[in-house]
């Protein structure tokens, strides 16, 4: 009895013992989320009526997004970065409103104020995202959804 039990409990230690097999979440695309999260810097240049987009900066932290940027804004002249995996599928998509375009309030000679639009030729962007080893490019798309520039993310 003492020996049946022995080998009970050596078998119920060895399996209890074993290493766990990772668990993680996965994205939509079956991609494993780590818990780090990719802030991008990106410089927006226009030139004429072409605009520009470069990455200066990137860095990975870890940590978990509890309120991601949104995907859609409901104000006109808009930019979506949509992150892409190497085949060119969408993994998540962020809209923010372009910032080569400033809205400031401009006080009046009676005290009050007004609302102005300021054109920019540069302006810099820090975006965030919940990291995924599948991020390979972003496309950026203006308010009608037309490709206004690709980036190449490297890691």
């Amino acid at each position: 009895m003492s020996k049946r039990f022995f080998i009970c409990t050596l078998l119920v230690c060895l399996f209890a013992c074993n290493p766990a097999t990772k668990v993680g979440t996965k994205d939509s695309n079956g991609a494993l989320i780590e818990n780090k999260i990719l802030f991008l810097t990106i410089e927006a240049r226009k030139s004429g009526s072409e605009l520009s987009f470069e990455i200066v900066g990137q860095q990975l932290v870890d940590g978990r997004i509890k309120k991601p940027m949104p995907s859609h804004l409901n104000v006109p002249n808009y930019l979506k970065f949509v992150f892409n995996d190497i085949n060119g599928k969408s993994i998540t998509e962020v809209a923010i409103e372009n910032p080569l375009t400033k809205s400031v309030e401009v006080p009046e000679e009676n005290g009050s104020f007004s609302r102005q639009k300021l054109n920019l030729d540069k302006s810099s962007i820090v975006l965030r995202i919940q990291y995924t080893k599948k991020v390979d490019t972003i496309s950026i798309l203006d308010e009608s959804e037309e490709l206004v520039s690709t980036l190449k993310v490297k890691l």
